[in-house]
């Protein structure tokens, strides 16, 4: 009798820790048997994730900023190359007679026979004229080799950005496939949710943030031939994918590159107002961060879109 009593004491105790384990794992997000999982799990999975997609998203921007400070280096360096061959081009005429074998030795025949006709004072005297010219030859020699070895050197430098500028696109592509994939990962979370779970979690879509959308309506007030304006795009990388820039297209635009000045002038002149970053336009960028420098040019992409000629696109701070 004791035996079954305590028996029916530790079947009682069993039964009630199973209870208590069972009730309390209702709270325990956990994947159901059809796949979903529980409301309040999703919304933790998504809120690391989103974390994940903004983090990205900040470093594909400081990746699309270091690129586009190098598209302005590459600019530069090849105005200052432009600038140095012609310097070498000035100066080559100069030596084209030097350099030329038959009067180089018709020059020194001359020079000889001068020298032997001479009496001692003279061959002296003339040995003092030869080394003033030779001193103006090797002066101008080195010049000359000075200002191609600047020559190289801005080339390599040209190479090497040229280089940064290729490595940079390659780390956006990686960094846009890493976002693509945490984003992918939030909407296979979102499908393995119930109608009313997701209708419950609401849309964790990126809308264009106020400071964008106030800038379009001054834009647009002022500017009323600009009707075409592209601000978030699906999977689009930095600014762009966060609400925080616009592209103003311009109507016909090769014959309206004046009105897009005054466009970008009127933002570059109301950027502290507006909450403006950075605006590129006609391949040039000006940046409030570096306004003492004005509107710097930036290399090619390719294309006049590219290049930003058939639009203004202005990013705005976050």
């Amino acid at each position: 009798m004791n035996a079954w009593r305590r028996l029916s004491s530790a079947m009682l105790i069993g039964m009630c820790i199973t209870t208590a384990v069972l009730l309390g794992a209702s709270n325990i997000p956990v994947a159901a048997a059809d796949g979903t999982i529980t409301l309040s799990e999703a919304k933790k999975q998504l809120s690391a994730l989103r974390a994940q997609v903004d983090a990205l998203g900040s470093q594909i921007q400081q990746s699309e900023d270091s690129m586009n400070e190098a598209l302005v280096q590459q600019a530069l360096l090849q105005i200052d190359i432009d600038k140095q061959q012609a310097l070498i081009d000035q100066l080559a005429p100069e030596f084209a007679a030097v350099f030329n074998a038959e009067r180089q030795a018709q020059k020194w025949q001359y020079t000889l026979q001068f020298m032997l006709d001479d009496d001692s004072g003279q061959f002296i005297n003339h040995m003092g004229i030869t080394a003033s010219v030779w001193a103006i030859w090797n002066e101008q020699m080195a010049r000359l080799g000075s200002e191609m070895e600047q020559l190289t050197s801005l080339n390599d430098s040209l190479a090497q950005t040229i280089a940064g500028v290729a490595a940079e696109v390659q780390q956006q592509k990686a960094l846009l496939k890493q976002q693509k994939a945490a984003k992918a990962e939030m909407q296979t979370i979102v499908n393995t949710l119930t109608a009313a779970q997701q209708q419950a979690l609401g849309s964790p879509s990126q809308t264009i943030k106020p400071q964008t959308m106030h800038l379009i309506e001054v834009v647009t007030e002022l500017f009323p031939k600009i009707h075409t304006i592209y601000t978030l795009r699906s999977g689009s990388t930095g600014d762009h994918g966060n609400g925080l820039a616009a592209d103003f297209m311009l109507p016909d635009y090769k014959h309206n590159v004046d009105y897009g000045w005054q466009l970008a002038n009127y933002v570059h002149d109301h950027a502290r107002e507006l909450g403006v970053q950075y605006v590129i336009y006609q391949q040039s960028i000006w940046n409030i961060s570096r306004t003492s420098e004005g509107w710097r040019p930036m290399a090619s992409r390719g294309n006049d879109t590219a290049n930003h000629r058939d639009h203004i696109h202005v990013s705005m701070k976050g």
